[in-house]
């Protein structure tokens, strides 16, 4: 009887991963870790047969084209710097690639994480879910997870995955990130079109630190070079050129004070 259940349970693994979700997550974040104040983001998760897709809707620009077929969604990024404003699972190979923003360049890393869950014997429900416990210590952090076997996904937001069920929560345990479920839905497929990504520069992490490093130093090269023009607003709400030495300095200021990445090895240690 116990090879059933567990014949059952691939099959109902194989047959959900193989619709097409759309999953939404709130994540509630402090950009500076000393802040006591938590900033706010809608995530979603996108899954298909091969792939899934991690990314914030008020980040990227979209527009949809229709077809009898199905839905080709044309993605521009629109978000902060440094950022990963976008994370591919390939459910295969276990495969992730992320892509990130800096100065008018993006940037893709790809990445095989080991997460070694302990499965808690905790349980609890979270609204209307059943949920079990999960803990990992991953990339600096320690996390506490609450994933639900009645969503039969082996899923999660961002690179989190790989528990018998969707997780429905998901927080560090210093409460500097947490991700928690609201909503839900199948969907119709889609071919994924991030015109933005296609162009990303592939690099490593350890350029990835230089690249940052490089920004801090002169956030606004490009301007400097003649490839475009900071506009800011006046007293009066009219556009007018930005005092760009100014605008370097509070540029670092920021960098500086909002460094707190979700992973601690990309830390930026700014001069």
């Amino acid at each position: 009887m116990k090879n059933y259940v567990v014949l059952f349970t691939i099959i109902l693994f194989n047959f959900c991963n193989a619709q097409n979700y759309k999953i939404y997550y709130k994540l509630s974040y402090k950009k500076d870790s000393t802040d006591s104040k938590l900033s706010t983001k809608n995530m979603v998760l996108e899954i298909n047969k091969n792939k899934s897709f991690f990314y914030s809707p008020s980040d990227l620009q979209t527009g949809s084209r229709e077809t009898s077929a199905a839905v080709n969604t044309e993605i521009t990024y629109d978000g902060e710097p440094f950022e990963y404003i976008l994370t591919v699972k390939n459910n295969s190979s276990k495969e992730i690639s992320k892509t990130t923003s800096i100065g008018m360049n993006t940037y893709e890393i790809k990445d095989t994480p080991i997460l070694n869950w302990k499965i808690e014997n905790e349980k609890k429900k979270i609204g209307t879910y059943n949920c079990q416990k999960a803990t990992l210590s991953f990339s600096g952090r320690q996390w506490e997870a609450w994933f639900s076997t009645e969503v039969a996904i082996n899923n999660g937001p961002y690179i989190f995955s790989g528990l018998p069920g969707l997780i429905i929560k998901i927080n560090e345990t210093k409460n500097n990130f947490d991700f928690e479920l609201t909503g839900l839905e199948k969907m119709k497929p889609e071919q994924k079109n991030f015109s933005w990504n296609s162009r990303s520069i592939k690099t490593t992490k350890k350029q990835l630190q230089k690249l940052k490093l490089d920004y801090y130093s002169d956030p606004f090269k490009e301007i400097r070079a003649g490839e475009g023009m900071m506009i800011t607003r006046g007293d009066s709400g009219e556009p007018v050129q930005a005092n760009l030495k100014e605008s370097v300095k509070q540029e670092q200021e920021k960098l500086k004070k909002e460094n707190n990445p979700l992973e601690l090895v990309d830390l930026v240690k700014y001069p």
